[in-house]
């Protein structure tokens, strides 16, 4: 459900032209969270509704035909009450008894169904197959309500799967479905990319598709399935030939005699060598020109500044949130750093595949010259660094020039806490007459007692506290989970709370641990206003956040013989590294314990005397 989310978002975002859709099958429990995101992002996504239509699907899920329409009518009509479009989809379509598809379209078009979807789930069909049924099912949704459309999907069994694409379109198909090289199941899909270069060779459509090699590139990485080299149009010998002379020379006998016409615009032909050539980008576009598909070719050839912000910083943002799971905070942070860098970049008419050391020294020195401090320009730096790692993974990036960069200078800043009678006093600080004060001794007992960040106690829900076993389950950066414990004094102040003020309090039957008087789960926002009143009355003078009594957590328990990878591990840091820092901590408060107690370090030093 999360990368449907976050897949939607983007759409939302960004403002793409696209119709978005998401499977799911006929039952109410696959189209809920469906209707859920598309009512929270405020984008219809279409419900491709499935479900297996040939007598062995039959067989398999022990369904009959009575109970198939049941459950279409009641996940179509679902869908629809909720406002969404609805394709109903019929898996293994090919292999159907006619009466059977009819009953089941009629029942989907008369619930609401805005599209039926025609399958060949096993790669079954022959061209001629396709049409035939195409055909059946257009006259069917003809005679039911002719605003339905009709779908075909494909698939490569046979090798047939673009060719059949055609015939269904031929047939009157409205839409035809794929998907990058061919990935899929078995042996594959329609492939999107050639499905594409053909309707354009036909003229069935008019598209920009010189940014294809692109594509399909970029999903062979991400997906790490090979374009083979033959692979038509974008495979590395899709213009070659075996010796490479005919190809070669093609281009150069036309340029030679004269010729204007025929397959190359004129003066094409006067690059020798040009089918040759390794450069995939160039033959893709070569292919294009040729049928007029292509008018232009610059903007294909020369990497543009504005990449980085239009393409490459959005697919980085997606992996850091989809495959690394970033929480929204460090995703606005990385997107801030690297939208300055993608301006600068721009200001610099620099493409970011191009960037050299030199040209990230740059960078840094004009970071400096606005007055940043070394900390940001450091992270700054590691947002670019970690950029450049993923293009050069991801992207086919062939450099990366932050490899040799040094961050800069930080110095070695240490965490602030607050003494462990300035916690006592700030613990006692709320008025536990009050209901809210019971909740907000419980907040910052169990934070002291956990040492969680405040965005993980604001969203903790009531279901991952165990009283009992005074544990808590996390789920903390990165979307990994962890169980932490919390003590006796929490545990009290949290049973208190859950018996007696948080039923008053919960008016929208929220599943949230700590609620604000409206029933509404309690902010970071109003968490730090109120740990900061809190403080004054403590009469803690320093400034005061949440995250500093998460240092202090941290530090109180290693100076009282905690383990070093038991505090990493109640803290949720990936790196042992990170924990550390707290031993720093420790002794520099050891060093000011002894230069102030001890007594030979109290003396002033002076010559030895005889």
């Amino acid at each position: 459900m999360r990368t449907v989310t976050r897949l939607a978002r983007e759409i939302v975002d960004t403002r793409m032209k696209l119709r978005p859709n998401c499977a799911a099958r006929t039952v109410a429990a696959d189209i809920v969270p469906i209707i859920e995101i598309s009512q929270k992002l405020g984008i219809p996504i279409e419900v491709a509704c499935f479900i297996g239509s040939s007598p062995i699907r039959q067989y398999a899920e022990d369904w009959n035909l009575d109970r198939m329409l049941r459950m279409t009518e009641e996940a179509v009509s679902l869908a629809v009450r909720e406002g969404l479009p609805v394709m109903y989809v019929t898996e293994d379509t090919i292999r159907a008894q006619p009466d059977h598809i009819r009953q089941m379209y009629t029942t989907a078009i008369r619930a609401g169904a805005g599209r039926v979807c025609v399958c060949d789930t096993v790669g079954h069909a022959t061209p001629n197959g396709v049409q035939n049924l195409i055909r059946f099912v257009s006259d069917l949704v003809r005679e039911t309500n002719p605003e339905v459309k009709v779908d075909w999907h494909g698939h490569q069994d046979r090798g047939l799967g673009v060719t059949n694409a055609i015939w269904a379109l031929e047939a009157g198909a409205h839409r035809v479905h794929g998907c990058a090289l061919g990935i899929g199941e078995r042996v594959g899909n329609t492939p999107m990319d050639q499905l594409l270069v053909n309707l354009q060779l036909l003229g069935w459509i008019d598209r920009d598709l010189t940014r294809l090699n692109d594509y399909c590139a970029a999903v062979s990485k991400a997906t790490g399935v090979r374009i083979p080299d033959n692979y038509p149009v974008v495979g590395r010998d899709a213009f070659r030939t075996g010796t490479g002379v005919h190809a070669a020379g093609e281009p150069r006998h036309r340029a030679e005699a004269g010729a204007s016409g025929g397959h190359f615009p004129p003066g094409e032909g006067e690059r020798p060598g040009a089918l040759e050539r390794g450069d995939s980008e160039h033959r893709l576009e070569l292919l294009l020109r040729r049928r007029g598909a292509v008018r232009g070719s610059s903007r294909f050839q020369i990497p543009d500044s504005k990449d980085f912000l239009d393409r490459h910083l959005p697919t980085y943002l997606d992996h850091l949130a989809v495959e690394r799971g970033l929480s929204a905070a460090s995703l606005k942070a990385y997107r801030g750093d690297l939208e300055a860098f993608g301006r600068w970049l721009e200001k610099s008419k620099l493409a970011a595949s191009r960037a050299q050391r030199e040209n990230l020294s740059r960078y840094l020195r004009e970071l400096k010259s606005r007055g940043l401090s070394p900390r940001s320009m450091a992270r700054a730096l590691s947002a670019v660094r970690g950029f450049y790692g993923f293009a050069g993974a991801y992207l086919g990036f062939e450099r990366d020039p932050t490899a040799d960069l040094v961050n800069p200078k930080t110095g070695l800043s240490l965490p602030k806490t607050l003494s462990e009678e300035e916690v006592e006093a700030l613990l006692e600080a709320p008025d536990c007459r009050r209901p809210l004060g019971v909740r907000d001794r419980a907040m910052l007992e169990l934070i002291y007692a956990s040492g969680l960040r405040v965005s993980e106690v604001v969203s903790l829900p009531r279901d991952r506290v165990d009283l009992s076993d005074g544990i808590l389950r996390v789920t903390g950066k990165g979307g990994r989970e962890r169980l932490v414990p919390f003590g006796k004094s929490a545990g009290k102040w949290l049973s208190v709370y859950l018996s007696q003020v948080r039923p008053r309090l919960d008016r929208k039957g929220s599943s949230s641990l700590f609620l604000t008087p409206r029933g509404s789960a309690m902010t970071r926002q109003r968490f730090w206003q109120l740990i900061e009143g809190y403080g004054r009355l403590a009469g803690i003078r320093s400034r005061l956040t949440p995250h500093r009594l998460r240092h202090s957590f941290a530090t109180h328990l290693l100076e009282h013989g905690a383990d070093l990878r038991a505090l990493q591990m109640m803290l949720g840091h990936a790196d042992i590294s990170t924990t550390q820092v707290y031993t720093q901590v420790s002794r520099s408060r050891l060093r000011r314990v002894y230069d102030e107690f001890h007594p030979r370090a109290r003396r002033k030093r002076g010559k030895m005397t005889t």
